[in-house]
Parts: C-alpha cells; structure tokens; sequence
C-alpha cells in the first residue's frame, strides 16, 4: 500500500525547497519546450523534453530533495528529473540490477549544445518493506542482498542503498533505482558529488558532519544500508525514525496503469 504525503506535513522550510523546485521545472520546461519542438528531435529511443513534458501527468508520483518521478498518462513508463549523464551511464552498466531504462530527455540549447534533463524508464511499484507479509520476507530478503552482490560485481557502488530506493518489478524482481549517489569502484572521489539519505548512511560517512560534507560512498557503506534495510524488512522500523527523516515520498492517488 502506498502513503500519500501532502505539502502540508512538512517542515516550513523542506516546503519551500520542494516548491521552488518545482517551479524551477516548470520554468525551464515552458522556456526550452519551444525551442526542442520547432528546431530538434533526438534519435528515439530518446525523446525532446516538450515532447516528455506533454506526454507526463504534471503531479509528481514521488519525489524527494533530489528529484521528482513522473508517470507516463500512456503505457507503463515514469520519467525522473533531474538525472545526469552519469546517472544514466551507471543504470546502462547496472542492466538487470536496475529498473530497466528506455531513454533520456534532451533538449538543445540556443549555441546548439544537447543537454539532459532527466531518464525515461519502466513505471514499477515502490517497495513498501512494513506491508511484506512474514512469508515473503525470506526471499525478499535474498532478492536484496543478491542484486546488490551484482551490482557491485559490476563495479558500480550504489551510494544510497535502502528500501525506498527498490522497486518491484512487474517479474516479480527488485531491481534498484535512482543511481544519482552511484559511482564506480576506484573511481575518483571529486567527480562524486551525491547525498545519501540520513537514516541510512554510515558512521564513517559522518566524521565531517556538521559541516554537511559527505565523502564517496564505499562498498562497506552500501553493505552498512543494506542491513539496515534488511533490519527494516524484519521489523517494520524506519532506522533512526523520530531521530532522522527519510526525505522520500510517495503519491498514491495517481498511480494507476495508463
């Protein structure tokens, strides 16, 4: 079962951020929309980003500090914004690890450089590990630490590892999302600029706080979130709840199959 999370349960300040985001969104939407449509279109299965904004229902189905997911009104894709290059890139890498990919959203500026602003991908049902009927919990729990086990045997550290970010595929496999805090193992640690969720990052990952500074993401620091994501699985608690917030949401009123 999904929650619905309205605006007004927020912090003041939380608010204010996720409203001037959205409004940034829709802004340069209207602003580029013109100039993709008249002038461009990528090579499918990339689309022009006038042609994702008209084709979205404009009501975020998700979203967190990071970013927003949108559904498709037709078929069963959703469409995150923002996501880089990099982000897309590590999904590519990722494969059956991570929900399946079908495109990017592109647009060309007015001096002719494409630009992205967000992946096109299969709409899947969150995971909701407080809703896992005490069978399941086994298999679901095998699920997890397998794909992440693959993952990493792929030399992608994922970066922000927890339930939320594991979504049920229409297989009946969890495959993971949102790859904004990945990296690649050995990689260079300034060209790694995420934020993990607080509930769930690691103690070593802290030793800078409070200046708000959190180094790359190690494979020992997405084992650190995957047990507790296990601990979730089993005991229905959010990790820290009352202490820290998760800042992930999910709007269940829209989310059936178009």
């Amino acid at each position: 079962m999904f929650l619905f999370f309205s605006l007004s349960s927020f912090p003041f300040l939380l608010q204010l951020c996720i409203l001037v985001k959205w409004t940034l969104f829709a802004f340069s939407a209207s602003r580029f929309a013109v100039v993709t449509s008249k002038h461009w279109i990528p090579d499918p299965p990339d689309m022009a980003w006038a042609d994702v904004v008209a084709a979205i229902d404009p009501r975020a189905l998700s979203f967190s500090m990071n970013s927003q997911i949108y559904k498709f009104k037709q078929g069963r894709k959703a469409y995150k914004a923002p996501a880089s290059q990099r982000e897309f890139d590590l999904m590519m890498v990722a494969g059956d690890c991570a929900v399946k990919v079908h495109g990017r959203s592109l647009w060309r500026d007015k001096e002719g450089e494409i630009r992205m602003s967000g992946i096109i991908m299969d709409l899947e049902t969150p995971f909701d590990p407080k809703s896992v009927e005490d069978p399941q919990r086994k298999g679901l729990m095998g699920q997890i630490i397998s794909v992440l086990h693959k993952l990493h045997r792929k030399g992608i550290i994922h970066g922000d590892i927890k339930p939320a970010n594991f979504l049920l595929c229409t297989d009946g496999w969890l495959r993971l999302c949102d790859f904004s805090d990945a990296m690649r193992v050995g990689e260079e640690p300034s060209s790694w600029g995420g934020l993990t969720t607080t509930n769930y990052i690691s103690p070593r990952r802290t030793r800078n706080w409070p200046d708000g500074t959190d180094p790359p993401p190690t494979i020992e620091d997405d084992l650190y979130g995957l047990g507790l994501s296990l601990w979730e699985l089993y005991t229905r608690r959010t990790p820290f709840e009352g202490w820290y917030e998760d800042e992930h949401h999910v709007d269940s009123s829209q989310r059936e199959d178009g």
